[in-house]
């Protein structure tokens, strides 16, 4: 099943390892609350790391306005439990079951090489408030359009 980063549509309750490889969904790591999910091109990815570092730093401001923060690489528990070490705060950092973000939606392209990297803030039923999506790694986040979707308040249970 693969998702749609389009304002509206609803996303796959997507099954994830957590960082001892543990099995969970994205509704479960949701825990009943709206979330920004921010796919990784892979661990390494410098640009990505520093997408998420951002994250991580707004924490509060995205915890203010009633959603949490997630993160999910194509990569496996060890390089999640790594990623969750250098970042150095409470982010969930998940793994894809599949070594791809196919999944939700993220295809690989140019010969399934490249990996694309994300951003999609979901309401608690995981139906699509704001996304972005990119082939390349600066492209796929975008700080201001994920925070003023957030002051929005679309995501927020009415």
């Amino acid at each position: 099943m693969t998702a749609t980063f389009e304002p509206g549509a609803r996303f796959p309750d997507l099954e994830l390892r957590d960082g001892t490889g543990k099995p969970t969904r994205l509704g479960e790591a949701m825990g009943g609350e709206a979330a920004v999910v921010f796919f990784l091109r892979n661990a390494a990815c410098p640009v990505c790391r520093n997408h998420l570092k951002t994250l991580a730093k707004r924490q509060g401001d995205i915890a203010a306005n009633q959603a949490k923060v997630i993160s999910v690489i194509p990569d496996g528990p060890e390089e999640a439990r790594e990623l969750a070490t250098w970042l150095g705060v409470p982010v969930p950092v998940l793994t894809s079951g599949t070594g791809t973000h196919a999944e939700a939606g993220l295809e690989p392209i140019f010969w399934g090489k490249l990996q694309p990297s994300g951003t999609v803030l979901l309401a608690p039923s995981r139906e699509v408030v704001y996304g972005r999506q990119s082939a390349l790694p600066p492209l796929g986040f975008n700080e201001k359009e994920l925070m003023t979707a957030l002051a929005r308040g679309a995501h927020r249970p009415a």
